[in-house]
C-alpha cells in the first residue's frame, strides 16, 4: 500500500517518471495484457471478414436477409465494438498516468467540450438558416 501512495506521490513531482512507471507495468502482460491482445485479434478478424464481403459479393440468393452488403455491415460494428473495448482497457491501464499528467484542469477540459459541441450546434442552425434563405424555402 506503501508503495502506491509513493508511486503517486513521485508521479505528481515527475510526470515523466511516471509515465515510464506506467508503461513498463503495461508491457509486463498478465491477465490484462492478455486480454488486451485478445481483443486486438478480434479486432483484426472482424475488419478482416468485413472487408471479405465487402469485395466479395458472397451470399445474394437471399434479396431480403443475408445479403454481403448487410454481413459486412455487421462486421463493422463489431469491429467498432472492439475498438471501443480496446480504448476502454487502454484509458483503465493508463488511468494514473492521465489523472498525474492532467491534474486540476479537467474541469477546463469539460468547459472546452461544452464550447466546442456549443460552437458547433450554433453553426449548424446558422448555416440550416442560411441555406433555407438562399432557397427561398418559407417554414411552416
Amino acid at each position: 500500500m506503501e508503495t502506491a501512495g509513493a508511486e503517486s506521490l513521485s508521479s505528481q513531482k515527475n510526470p515523466a517518471a511516471a509515465l515510464a512507471a506506467a508503461g513498463q507495468r503495461n508491457r509486463c502482460g498478465g491477465n490484462a495484457g492478455r486480454r488486451r491482445q485478445l481483443v486486438g485479434r478480434r479486432r483484426v478478424l472482424f475488419f478482416l471478414v468485413a472487408a471479405f464481403f465487402f469485395s466479395h459479393p458472397y451470399p445474394e440468393k437471399c434479396h431480403f436477409f443475408g445479403q454481403s452488403h448487410q454481413i459486412f455491415h455487421v462486421f463493422l460494428v463489431l469491429c467498432t465494438l472492439a475498438q471501443i473495448e480496446a480504448m476502454v482497457l487502454d484509458y483503465e491501464s493508463w488511468r494514473e498516468i492521465y489523472s498525474s499528467l492532467q491534474r486540476d484542469l479537467a474541469h477546463d477540459f469539460s468547459a472546452l467540450f461544452l464550447a466546442t459541441v456549443t460552437c458547433s450546434v450554433l453553426t449548424a442552425a446558422y448555416m440550416a438558416w442560411r441555406v433555407k434563405n438562399k432557397l427561398g424555402l418559407k417554414e411552416e
